[in-house]
C-alpha cells in the first residue's frame, strides 16, 4: 500500500480535489492500494506569524510545522503533497518580509519531509478571484515553480491553469465565476486534481473537462464519486481528531478504528460498482473478430468458417486478408497465417464453403469484385487459383469464374456452391442467378437461370441447401441496418421451379426490441447425421464493414417451410463435446487506459441506436462481441488480470483486435503487481489468433503488453 498524505489550508481541507484523485486512482489502479489521507487544516500557513485581523483577532493561524513531525513519525507517509501560499500573503499587497517567511517555511517543510524518507510534491497556491492579491500569488507561484530548476523539486503548477480558466470564464458572460475569492468551486477543484494527475503520468486526462470525463471508463462514476467523497470525509475527520489537529468549527469525527471499518464497507461498495461493466450491445458473436459473409461447414468432424475479414476502416474499398477460422467445438476458434497467399493485399470477399472434389478442395471467393475458383490440398489451404497463373491484378484476370463477352466484364459476386445427391454441382450468385458447374469444378455452364422470387430488388449473399428432398434458396433483400433474408423452396431441381411459402417468406429481419440490426449475408449449415440446421448471419450494428457474425438455430414446420428466425445474440454454445483445460476464473481485470465510448452513427435507419464501450472486463467475458481498447496515444497499452490469489497457470490464449494484421506482445506475471517476470509473447508480428503461450508458473497477476499491431483485445483466457 502506498500512503499519500495531503497537507494544506482550507482548500485542501475542503477535499474535493483529493476525492477526485482518490476516485481516479481507486478505479484505474485498485490493485495498487493507494491510501489518500486528507490532513488539511483551515487557515494554515508554513510560518508562525498571523495577521491581527485573522478570525477577528481571536486566534492565530495554525502553523504546519507544529504538527509536521507528528504526521511524519506516526503516519509514515510514502508521499506528501503540500499546497500552501494562499494565506501566507495575508491578503495584502506584496510584502518582501512575508514573502521571505513563505520561502523559508516551504524550504523547512521540504527538508523535513525528505529527511523522514518520504517524497514530497509541492503544489502552487490556487488562483485568487479578486483584487491585486492575485499579483502576490503570481510571485509566490513563480518562486515555487523556479525550484523545479534551481533545486530539482517536484512542483506542480495549478496557479497557471486556474488563472487561464478564470480569464476564459470572464470572457464568457454565460459562464459562472466563483463568488468566493479564495475557495474554489468544484470546477476549480477538478483543475487542481487534473494537474496533479497529469504530473503523475495520467496523460489521457489532458482533454478532460470534468471528473465525469476523467472517469468515463466506469458507467457508475457519479455513484462512485459520492461514495469516495463520503469515505474521504469520514477518514479526514477521524484522523484530524485522532492527531489533535481539528480546530473550532470542524467536525469531531469518529474514533479512527470505527472510521476505518466504515471506510472499508464503502470501499467494498466502490469495488462492486467498479466491476460492473457497461452494457455489451454486441452479445455473443461467433468469432472474436469482425467477419462477414460467413460460409460455415463441418469437414471431418471439425468446424470451418470461411468469411470476409472486416474491420479495416475503409468500407468496401478494402478488406482484411484471407483466413479460415477452425474450431473443434464451435466455441473456441483459431486461425494461423494466410489462407490464399496470392490474394493477400487484394479485396477478398464472401468466400464459399470449401467443396471436396477430385481429391482436393475448391473455394470460390470474390476478389477485387469478381468471382474466382481456387484449389488446395487441405481445407486449411494454402489455396491458389485453380486455373491460369496464380496472381491477381486490376481490374480482373483471365481466371475469373465467369467470362467476359461482348465487351462486358465478367460481373458477379458472392458465389454459393451446392452439390446434389447425384454429385452434380451448381453455382448461385448475385442477382438471383444460377447455373450448373461442370465436373472440372471451374467451368460455369453457359445456360444461366434467373431464379424467380417474390422480391425483385437487388439481391446478394445467396444460400442454397437441401433438406428432406426440398431445395431451399435464400436471398437477401435490402442492405445496411435493413438487411433481410427471404426464401423460396422447390421439389424438382436445384434450378427450380421454386415457390414462395404461404404467408411470410422473410426469415430474418431487424429486431428493434432486441436491438439486432440488418441480419444479412451468411450461410446455413447442418450437423451431419442430424436434422440440426443453423443459420449464420452478419449483424450491421457497427456500421460499414465492421460487422460480426452470429448463429441461431433454424427451425422447420411439418410441411418444410422455415420458421422465421427468432434472432438472438446469445449464440448456440458448443455443438460438439471435446476435452479442454480448466479455464481459470478472473477476480478482476485492469487496463493502462480505456478508449472513450463510441456512438455509432446510423447509415440507413434513423431508429438505429448503439454505443460501443471498451471496458477491460469485456476481454474476459467470453462473449467475443465486445472488446477492450486503450485510449488513443496510450503507449503502454497493457491489460492485466487478477486471479484473486497465487495459483498455477499453464496456458494463456489472447485474441487481439484485428488479428489478421499481426501482433507482437509481452506476457508477464507477478505475485504482487509490482515485480514482473516475462513468461511469453514474441517481438515479431505474427498473424494468428489466439496467440498461445504454454507457461508453467504460479502467479496472481498476469499482464499483456501490446508492442505491435492494433492495440486491443477481444478475449483473453487463462488455463
Amino acid at each position: 500500500m502506498k500512503r499519500i498524505v495531503f497537507i494544506g489550508d482550507s482548500i485542501t481541507c475542503q477535499g474535493q480535489y483529493i476525492s477526485n484523485i482518490d476516485a481516479f486512482l481507486s478505479l484505474k489502479y485498485p490493485y495498487k492500494q493507494y491510501e489518500l489521507m486528507n490532513l488539511g487544516v483551515p487557515g494554515e500557513t508554513v510560518f508562525g506569524s498571523s495577521e491581527p485581523e485573522h478570525a477577528g483577532g481571536s486566534s492565530a493561524r495554525p502553523d504546519v510545522h507544529t504538527r509536521l513531525q507528528k504526521i511524519l513519525t506516526q503516519l509514515k507517509p510514502d508521499l506528501v503533497v503540500a499546497c500552501y501560499g494562499m494565506n501566507e500573503g495575508a491578503y495584502k499587497p506584496f510584502n518582501e518580509e512575508r514573502f521571505q517567511k513563505f520561502k523559508d517555511g516551504i524550504i523547512r517543510l521540504h527538508d523535513a519531509v525528505k529527511k523522514s524518507g518520504a517524497s514530497i510534491i509541492h503544489v502552487t497556491p490556487p488562483v485568487y478571484n479578486g483584487n491585486i492579491y492575485g499579483n502576490v500569488l503570481d510571485t509566490y507561484a513563480d518562486w515555487l515553480i523556479s525550484q523545479r530548476y534551481t533545486a530539482e523539486w517536484n512542483v506542480i503548477d495549478i496557479y497557471g491553469p486556474m488563472k487561464r480558466y478564470l480569464e476564459n470564464k470572464r470572457k464568457e458572460p454565460a459562464l459562472p465565476v466563483a463568488k468566493e475569492a479564495m475557495h474554489p468551486g468544484e470546477d476549480w477543484h477538478f483543475i487542481i486534481s487534473k494537474e496533479i494527475l497529469l504530473s503523475l503520468g495520467q496523460k489521457e486526462l489532458a482533454k478532460a473537462g470534468s471528473i465525469q470525463d476523467a472517469l468515463y471508463f466506469v458507467p457508475e462514476h457519479d455513484t462512485i464519486m459520492k461514495l469516495v467523497r463520503q469515505r474521504q470525509e469520514i477518514l479526514k475527520d477521524a484522523w484530524l481528531n485522532h492527531m489533535g489537529f481539528n480546530s473550532a468549527g470542524m467536525n469531531k469525527g469518529r474514533p479512527v478504528g470505527e472510521a476505518i471499518a466504515r471506510a472499508a464497507v464503502i470501499s467494498r461498495q466502490i469495488t462492486h460498482f467498479r466491476q460492473v461493466p457497461p452494457p455489451n450491445p454486441f452479445g455473443h458473436a461467433l468469432i472474436p473478430d469482425m467477419i462477414a459473409d460467413a460460409s460455415i461447414q463441418v469437414i471431418n468432424g471439425s468446424f470451418y468458417c470461411y468469411a470476409t475479414t472486416d474491420g479495416y476502416d475503409n468500407g468496401l474499398k478494402t478488406s482484411g486478408p484471407p483466413v479460415v477460422w477452425k474450431s473443434e467445438d464451435f466455441v473456441n476458434w483459431r486461425f494461423s497465417g494466410c489462407l490464399f497467399p496470392s490474394a493477400f493485399g487484394h479485396k477478398y470477399w464472401a468466400p464459399s464453403a470449401a467443396i471436396a472434389a477430385h481429391g482436393k478442395y475448391f473455394l470460390y471467393p470474390t476478389i477485387n469484385g469478381f468471382m474466382y475458383a481456387a484449389v488446395a490440398d487441405k481445407p486449411e489451404g494454402p489455396f491458389k487459383l485453380a486455373t491460369g497463373k496464380d496472381t491477381f491484378y486490376l481490374p480482373y484476370t483471365p481466371a475469373t469464374l465467369l467470362k467476359s463477352g461482348e465487351g462486358k466484364p465478367p460481373h458477379g459476386i458472392d458465389a454459393e456452391i451446392f452439390v446434389d445427391d447425384d454429385k452434380q454441382a451448381y453455382i448461385y450468385w448475385q442477382l438471383r442467378k444460377a447455373a450448373k458447374l461442370h465436373a472440372d469444378m471451374v467451368t460455369v455452364d453457359s445456360a444461366i437461370t434467373m431464379i424467380k422470387t417474390p422480391h425483385t430488388v437487388y439481391s446478394e449473399g445467396p444460400i442454397f441447401f437441401k433438406r428432406k428432398g426440398i431445395y431451399y434458396y435464400l436471398y437477401t433483400v435490402g442492405g445496411a441496418e435493413k438487411y433481410q433474408y427471404a426464401y423460396v423452396m422447390g421439389h424438382h431441381s436445384p434450378l427450380g421451379p421454386f415457390t414462395a411459402p404461404t404467408g411470410s417468406n422473410i426469415i430474418s429481419t431487424t429486431d428493434y426490441k432486441r436491438h439486432i440490426f440488418g441480419p444479412g449475408h451468411g450461410s446455413v449449415f447442418n450437423i451431419p447425421g442430424t436434422d440440426d440446421y443453423y443459420f449464420a448471419y452478419l449483424e450491421f450494428g457497427r456500421g460499414s464493414t465492421n460487422r460480426q457474425t452470429y448463429v441461431n438455430k433454424l427451425g422447420f414446420n411439418a410441411d418444410g417451410t422455415i420458421h422465421p428466425v427468432s434472432l438472438t445474440m446469445e449464440g448456440v454454445g458448443a455443438l460438439k463435446k471435446t476435452k479442454s483445460l480448466h479455464s481459470l476464473p478472473v477476480a478482476d481485470v485492469f487496463a493502462s487506459s480505456v478508449r472513450p465510448n463510441l456512438v455509432i452513427k446510423p447509415e440507413g435507419d434513423t431508429l438505429f441506436r448503439r454505443t460501443e464501450s471498451f471496458a477491460p472486463q469485456f476481454a474476459t467475458d467470453g462473449a467475443n462481441g465486445s472488446r477492450w481498447m486503450p485510449a488513443s496515444g496510450d503507449t503502454a497499452s497493457w491489460l492485466m488480470m487478477d486471479l484473486g490469489k497465487v495459483q498455477p497457470v499453464k496456458r494463456s490464449d489472447v485474441y487481439f483486435v484485428r488479428p489478421t494484421a499481426g501482433h507482437a506482445y509481452i506476457l508477464e506475471y507477478s505475485v504482487d503487481a509490482d515485480n514482473w517476470i516475462p513468461c511469453g509473447g514474441h517481438a515479431d508480428l505474427k498473424t494468428q489468433s489466439p496467440h498461445t503461450d504454454q507457461v508453467k508458473i504460479k502467479a496472481r497477476y498476469l499482464r499483456v503488453r501490446i508492442t505491435g499491431g492494433v492495440k486491443g483485445i477481444w478475449e483473453w483466457n487463462l488455463y
